[in-house]
């Protein structure tokens, strides 16, 4: 008799300190009952008979069976247990290999014969533990229910479960040293016990009318997919059972050899506790190979948002419990003790906020960020496995092109061409409308009377270049800007738009629209909206009604390859979700407010841009004029540049996502930005020059939001 290994279940989150997501517990007692709640079952007593030895042989998979189609649901139930059937045929260890080999190969496939209703025979009781024995002893009820299934169903179970014994079989017949020997034997024998069941989940798919065969197949082989949300789950039950594998009378022994005697002397060795060390580095590498089903299964998922939306959440919550489990095993020596799973309620928490694929790469995205912050030192594959953690961030992303562009009015204009020179690496575009030149403020600081020069504006552009303050200004060459100065504008005056223009032209920019004193209205965004009643010579926190839509402009000038215009009115409701976003992750020391920036900033998504719709979309940041969310932050509504100017309805036809970051007024006055301006002027800077340049916290910060945007989504 094998030592008894223990069970030990383990959650990410600490719950007592999150007393909300205690409510997932509800979740989880509902899919409890739900699965006996399926309409007609209780006319069926066979495959009623199949739910309840369901929850006998594994809750969490009962869980997944409740998400399916209902049309799917007994198909899988049915499936799993002619699976469990034969896995245990295969795994008990008290019944000799060559027995075992014979019954799996000769007697299992007489099981699925149409009409078969006598149940398993065999000279020997298969079984470990009183669930196994349970099911071996009720297989005529297993076929009861096999019978009512329809007969293309039945014939795909066949096919799979024939296909699945004699994989089996033919890996028992092997030496033991000869089973799995390198990761290739174990990802081999992964696909016979694991891809052949999503085979056939794909198949019963495609059965019951819910995808096109050739549809799906393409757009899986695009992506380079080969069953990898099985293979996962195999790859996790391996790493989770080595403890009560290598106890057995007959080992189970699969951990690749190679990869077990890098660390120890053979598997029975790496749960020696003066082995731990060295066991521990060999589970951190079982994870690091095991992390490229999780890549691939990422990518997977993605596809089947789109392609299998009624099943893509059965999909996703199991690789998120498998993904979950490689979290709480990574550098825990207690796998060699315990079979470490996920506690239940961890599990309902994954079951309660995964709804599509964007829930889907939050919760992998901060499953990867937790094993980053375990990672040590003493990892041997530390530096890689770093690497393919913030690949697998990275795949969770926004679907966002390289590069950005800006825009903004009057101070957030100074600001757009601040980062235009300051980042013209990635900056590609920008559009100003009666903003400063750059760099004014550090002219205005440091040498006053050359305020008017403009070749005096050049040389300084070209000092904080030669010392690496800022981007190579030979960069602008393939910019696109785009410059707008209302012609009775009396607040900021038109000649620093025109020394914007003129520095544009200096540093070669080939694309450039020039809308400097061309349309009759002051300081503003001019709008065309048939809602805004304003006249054009009348600003209403920098808004205003003119015929003509500066944004509109300014964006197809930006994009002119793509551009499309608007098919919304200004003030229709947009496709996209536009939402707050925490600002402070982007400044070190973790307070917005200090820095001049209000604790959030606003972020807009159109429809088309959902990490889950593949589509490509570009990002662009809009920065607010001096003053100009005042009003909004005291009545707490959103801003007016946000909803009035046409930024949303232009973001809605052409993929962009746009970022609308809030300065915030300092009304102690300490940081000298009464009335919230982006820094434009140094106050937040005690080297007078540094925050004009990449050192600035705040054009750090929009660097940061790029970043973060590109290798994840805003929180």
């Amino acid at each position: 008799m094998a030592p008894k290994v223990g069970v030990k279940e383990v959650s990410i989150h600490n719950f007592a300190f999150m007393p909300f997501r205690l409510l997932s517990f509800v979740t989880l007692v509902k899919f409890f009952f739900k699965r006996y709640k399926r309409p007609g079952l209780d006319q069926n007593p066979a495959m009623e008979w199949c739910y309840e030895t369901l929850v006998m042989q594994s809750k969490p998979y009962s869980y997944i069976i409740a998400q399916l189609p209902e049309n799917l649901k007994d198909v899988f139930v049915v499936c799993y247990l002619w699976a469990r059937t034969a896995d245990t045929i295969e795994d008990d260890y008290n019944i000799p290999e060559s027995k075992r080999f014979e019954d799996l190969t000769e007697k299992y496939p007489l099981l699925l014969r149409d009409n078969e209703l006598g149940g398993f025979t065999s000279d020997v009781e298969y079984g470990m533990n009183p669930a196994e024995k349970y099911l071996m002893k009720n297989t005529t009820k297993l076929q009861a229910a096999f019978s009512t299934l329809s007969a293309a169903y039945r014939s795909l179970i066949r096919t799979t479960m024939s296909n699945f014994a004699s994989l089996a079989g033919r890996f028992l017949a092997l030496p033991t040293p000869e089973k799995v020997a390198t990761f290739a034997d174990l990802e081999a024998y992964s696909w016979a016990v694991a891809g052949l069941f999503e085979h056939l989940y794909i198949e019963c798919l495609i059965e019951s009318g819910t995808m096109d065969r050739d549809e799906i197949f393409e757009r899986l082989a695009a992506v380079g997919y080969d069953y990898d949300l099985a293979r996962l789950t195999q790859f996790c039950r391996v790493i989770r059972d080595i403890a009560e594998d290598v106890l057995l009378p007959i080992p189970r022994l699969y951990w690749p050899t190679d990869l077990v005697t890098k660390y120890c002397e053979s598997h029975a060795a790496l749960l020696n506790p003066q082995n731990v060390t060295a066991a521990t580095k060999c589970l951190n590498e079982m994870i690091f190979y095991t992390l490229n089903h999780v890549e691939k299964a990422i990518t997977c998922l993605k596809v089947l948002s789109t392609a299998l939306p009624a099943s893509f959440r059965a999909s996703s919550t199991n690789f998120l419990r498998d993904f979950a489990s490689l979290v709480v095993q990574y550098n825990n020596p207690d796998t060699f003790k315990y079979q470490i799973k996920i506690g239940y309620l961890e599990m309902a928490n994954i079951v309660k906020h995964n709804e599509n694929f964007k829930d889907t790469a939050i919760l992998a995205k901060e499953f990867a960020h937790i094993i980053l912050q375990k990672v040590g030192k003493d990892d041997p594959n530390a530096e890689e496995l770093i690497k393919k953690l913030y690949h697998i961030i990275y795949l969770c992303r926004l679907n966002i092109e390289p590069g950005i562009t800006v825009s903004g009015l009057s101070g957030g204009g100074s600001f757009s061409m601040m980062l235009s020179f300051i980042y013209s690496s990635f900056v590609k575009g920008a559009g100003v409308f009666a903003g400063g030149p750059y760099p004014v403020g550090i002219i205005l600081v440091e040498s006053p009377a050359q305020f008017f020069n403009f070749t005096h504006h050049t040389v300084w552009i070209n000092y904080l270049a030669s010392r690496g303050f800022i981007d190579d200004p030979r960069n602008l060459k393939n910019f696109r800007a785009y410059v707008y100065h209302g012609a009775i504008d009396h607040i900021v005056p038109a000649f620093l738009s025109r020394f914007n223009v003129g520095l544009f032209r200096h540093y070669g920019v080939r694309h450039l629209k020039d809308m400097v004193a061309k349309i009759p209205s002051t300081h503003c965004y001019p709008t065309s909206s048939v809602n805004d009643h304003r006249i054009c010579s009348i600003s209403v926190v920098a808004v205003c009604g003119c015929g003509y839509s500066g944004v509109e402009d300014m964006f197809s000038t930006l994009y002119p390859e793509t551009w499309v215009n608007p098919r919304l009115e200004i003030g229709q409701e947009t496709s996209g979700t536009l939402f707050k976003f925490d600002q402070n992750e982007f400044f070190d020391t973790k307070n917005a407010t200090f820095h001049g920036w209000k604790e959030f900033g606003y972020a807009y998504i159109p429809y088309r841009c959902r990490p889950e719709s593949g589509i490509v979309c570009k990002l662009h940041f809009a920065f607010h004029g001096c003053g100009q969310n005042i009003i909004h932050i005291i009545l707490k509504v959103v801003p007016n540049y946000i909803a009035e100017t046409g930024y949303l309805e232009a973001a809605d036809a052409n993929d962009i996502v746009i970022i609308f970051p809030q300065a915030f007024p300092d009304l102690t006055g300490t940081t000298l930005n009464i009335i919230g301006c982006f820094d434009l002027y140094g106050y937040t800077s005690p080297f007078r020059i540094t925050y004009a340049t990449k050192y600035g916290v705040q054009p750090l910060a929009v660097k940061k939001m790029y970043e973060r945007i590109l290798m994840g989504t805003i929180n």
